[in-house]
């Protein structure tokens, strides 16, 4: 008597189930289709947020993702030059505002406790900025035009709730005290800089990992195959 595929099957799906829920299927800043319009990118440390930006003084261009506190929420990013810090920061802030839309306003963040309901200037000049959310995360787009030249910096990031078209105050979880670091901007210049003439070891070939999407393929492939096995195996056809 042959094998049964009924228990091979079961186990694909379920494999596949995992793969679908677990972190490595998460979205990257290498994933979510903006890595191409962007010089730099990076997974930020907490709130599962990503940073898309290039620069080219004096104007740095970013797409800040995260996914709100709560859905109708709200998610902000923004330079700090003092300090890797809230208080200071120079934020820009996305939300669903009462009418439905998505809007993104400036704030001066100058205290612990600031009030989001009325939106402040900003040290840097706001060029353009919008917004767009994708399958509950927000995607803040936006130029700036910086006084001066900027290497490394601090920025900040954070989301929140928003009641009656209005941003609220962040929770004060782990994540959200998490959300500041280091930033560095690259390039300062109007064009790249020349790469190095040194001559460098030609690496040796590694075939990458198959991606999420291609491993959730062959799973699928699989399950189609034992499920056409098993009826022919039951039924005779």
């Amino acid at each position: 008597m042959g094998i049964s595929c009924r228990p091979v099957a079961y186990l694909l799906l379920i494999s596949a189930v995992v793969l679908l829920t677990s972190p490595a299927s998460a979205q990257t800043c290498r994933s979510d289709g903006l890595a191409s319009n962007f010089e730099n990118c990076q997974d930020l440390q907490s709130l599962r947020a990503t940073l898309h930006w290039t620069y080219r003084y004096p104007t740095l261009s970013i797409a800040f993702t995260a996914q709100p506190a709560a859905p109708g929420g709200w998610v902000a990013w923004g330079l700090n030059p003092t300090a890797a810090r809230m208080v200071g920061t120079q934020a820009l802030l996305a939300f669903t505002a009462s009418n439905g839309s998505l809007v993104v306003n400036t704030y001066n963040l100058s205290s612990t406790s600031p009030d989001l309901s009325t939106q402040s200037a900003i040290d840097y000049g706001v060029l353009n900025r919008s917004a767009i959310i994708s399958r509950g995360r927000i995607t803040l787009f936006a130029n700036l035009s910086l006084p001066a030249p900027i290497g490394t910096t601090n920025h900040a990031w954070q989301v929140g709730p928003v009641s009656d078209g209005a941003p609220l105050p962040h929770a004060f979880n782990p994540e959200n005290f998490a959300s500041v670091g280091q930033l560095n901007l690259g390039s300062t210049s109007g064009t790249p800089s020349s790469p190095s003439p040194t001559p460098t070891p030609t690496p040796t070939p590694r075939i990458p990992p198959p991606s999420p999407s291609g491993t959730k393929e062959i799973l699928a492939s699989w399950v189609w195959v034992c499920g056409v096995s098993l009826a022919v195996y039951v039924f005779g056809f």
